[in-house]
């Protein structure tokens, strides 16, 4: 199960300044409870993308900030603690990142796997960029490796490219060999 959105997906409409209440209210939903049980209950693997990996993190009692920047672009990633998920990507990979709220702290249950190594805003750097369940088979990334063919000529005039598409590969690649 992916769990993914945007601040739009909890019915930012543009005009409405979020709080960190709205991923406190966001992830009280039936739906993201209901996705907690049966991960608990059936084994199902959750990856939450993004706005996913922010809700996901917060209902384990990480702590979820703001930015007054809001990042747009390919930017580097460093794995602070190996994993499966990252099976093929060098320790530092580049990544397309759209956000302006991140992961700032962790619960004890949950474990660091990537920082964030660049960012527009100073405050950002360090911030958790993908985190895994110490127990549930349930795991969260800042960045969107669906994107892994976009190219980013703003950030400079090497066009960086997106490494993380292999994530996805490795996150089904994962399920099917537990199963067996």
């Amino acid at each position: 199960m992916i769990i993914t959105g945007t601040d739009y997906s909890l019915g930012n409409d543009n005009t409405v300044d979020m709080t960190p209440d709205i991923f406190e209210s966001a992830v009280s939903t039936p739906h993201i409870k209901e996705a907690i049980k049966i991960s608990k209950e059936r084994q199902v693997h959750i990856l939450g993308i993004c706005h996913g990996h922010k809700m996901l993190a917060s209902f384990f009692g990480g702590k979820v900030k703001r930015s007054s920047i809001v990042e747009d672009g390919i930017f580097k990633t460093k794995i602070v603690c190996e994993n499966m998920l990252f099976s093929g990507l060098s320790n530092i990979f580049k990544a397309y990142k759209w956000r302006r709220w991140y992961v700032d702290q962790l619960s004890e249950e949950l474990v660091p796997l990537a920082i964030s190594l660049d960012s527009d805003d100073p405050k950002r750097v360090g911030s958790i960029d993908a985190w895994k369940h110490e127990s549930l088979n349930i795991m969260g990334v800042q960045f969107h490796p669906e994107k892994s063919d976009i190219y980013d000529d703003s950030i400079n005039h090497l066009g960086l490219r997106n490494e993380s598409g292999i994530l996805l590969k490795n996150w089904v690649k994962n399920i099917f060999e537990i199963q067996r």
